[in-house]
């Protein structure tokens, strides 16, 4: 069966705060960096209709996480 577009959200939502409280572990303004605001809006705009989700989403999100946890030192 096939995840919901809810269950889709709760899925990157759950990423996206794993990620922040991460930084806040290692001291890292997360807020500040471009891949964390381009991530957010990922969501948002997934969120709102304004982009359908796909393989291509998918596969950017995890590359943006994989890219900023190496920044952040993991």
């Amino acid at each position: 069966m096939f995840p919901t577009k809810a269950q889709r959200i709760t899925e990157y939502d759950a990423s996206l705060y794993s990620l922040q409280r991460a930084a806040d572990r290692r001291g890292y303004a997360i807020d500040d960096d471009d891949l964390w605001k381009e991530m957010n809006q990922m969501v948002t705009d997934y969120q709102f209709g304004k982009v359908r989700h796909s393989p291509q989403f998918r596969n950017k999100f995890y590359a943006l996480r994989r890219t900023l946890g190496k920044r952040m030192g993991y």
